[in-house]
């Protein structure tokens, strides 16, 4: 959506050929994706589970704490390059590597401590933060189930999995069709 082409996978380029744009125009305002995409929230809460692409950065609660206007936020500068935003350090902050699309201070160092992902359950009244952004082999559970890594090898050809929510149960379904529990992990 920002242009931003650096992860972008072959056979998207190859689409956005096909079609004669480029894959930014693909997802431009003037396209139903690029509409549609620029009506859902960057940060998510569902019941007792908050859903984001990157991660909660320790610093979002100070930085931009409350969910509705953080959302509004990013949707309004979504447009915006880098030096539109200089003067907004809110701004700047949200679409940096601490912001919500790019956080990652789960899987990779320095790493959020169990404290501050506390802190973080305890400001958005939640029992567990779900991300995606940062492949693994298979989803994963950490900080004793507060924190679930979602983005499991499902690019690039792999068969990868996907979360599935049972009856309260959380499970990793797998490309047989057949599933696992998804254990707590540790800090």
């Amino acid at each position: 959506l920002r242009g931003d082409l650096r992860y972008q996978p072959p056979k998207y380029l190859a689409v956005a050929k096909l079609l004669f744009r480029t894959v930014p125009e693909l997802y431009g305002p003037d396209t139903e994706l690029g509409r549609w995409l620029r009506t859902r929230a960057t940060v998510l809460k569902l019941g007792d589970t908050l859903f984001v692409h990157g991660g909660i950065s320790p610093d979002l609660p100070r930085l931009a704490p409350e969910l509705t206007a953080l959302n509004a936020k990013v949707r309004a500068r979504l447009a915006d390059k880098r030096e539109d935003y200089k003067d907004d350090p809110q701004a700047t902050w949200l679409f940096a590597t601490h912001g919500p699309l790019w956080y990652r201070g789960y899987f990779r160092l320095p790493r959020a401590s169990s404290a501050e992902v506390d802190a973080l359950l305890k400001q958005f009244e939640v029992k567990r933060i779900v991300v995606g952004h940062t492949t693994r082999d298979e989803i994963v559970s950490l900080y004793g189930g507060r924190v679930i890594g979602i983005d499991a090898a499902l690019k690039d050809g792999a068969p990868g999995e996907l979360l599935v929510w049972d009856n309260g149960r959380l499970w990793r379904g797998l490309a047989d069709g057949s599933r696992k529990v998804l254990a707590p992990g540790d800090d």
